[in-house]
């Protein structure tokens, strides 16, 4: 079994800690999985790119502040604010501005 097919099921299986724990060589797959998962499978990718910290998750996490269910917009702003990065602030600000409207 290679590395996508194993986070693929740890997303099935909705094992956080798993992910967690394969760490770097799980970002990948993940950002990859953002794109075709269900609204409860990506709150959870989410939440384990999050926890993984890797900064190649922030282009990703801010295309999610764009989706149209809120709890993930909620969610990547989160995921955004624990990264710190720079990148960040313009598009959370129009985040922000959206929630307005």
């Amino acid at each position: 079994m290679n590395q996508n097919e194993e986070v693929a099921i740890f997303i099935k299986k909705r094992q956080t800690k798993s992910l967690i724990q394969i760490g770097e060589p799980a970002v990948l797959p993940l950002i990859e999985s953002l794109k075709i998962l269900k609204v409860r499978s990506v709150r959870l990718v989410i939440q384990v790119l999050c926890e993984i910290g890797n900064s190649m998750a922030v282009e990703p996490l801010i295309e999610c502040l764009k989706h149209k269910n809120k709890h993930i917009r909620r969610d990547a702003a989160l995921a955004l604010g624990k990264f710190a990065d720079s990148r960040a602030v313009e598009p959370l600000i129009q985040c922000l501005k959206m929630r307005d409207k």
